[in-house]
């Protein structure tokens, strides 16, 4: 289920986060806070998740796959 939102979070990051940066810091600011708290709640959801029998593993958040933000 998280799945999809880490790879978008992880496409934002790649192909949105540069331009806006460059084009409007305010708001590149903003989205970094939101990643933030979104891996944050997204790390929860998948430790819970991970109680359930048959639950298949999620991949890694981004902060662990190396993906940065400037």
């Amino acid at each position: 289920m998280t799945a999809e939102l880490h790879e978008h979070a992880a496409h934002e990051d790649t192909y949105i986060h540069p331009l806006l940066r460059e084009r409007a810091p305010a708001a590149a600011d903003a989205l970094d806070a939101e990643h933030l708290r979104l891996d944050a709640a997204l790390a929860a959801l998948d430790e819970r998740a991970r109680a359930f029998p048959g639950t298949a593993p999620q991949p890694a958040p981004r902060s662990s796959t190396g993906s940065t933000w400037p």
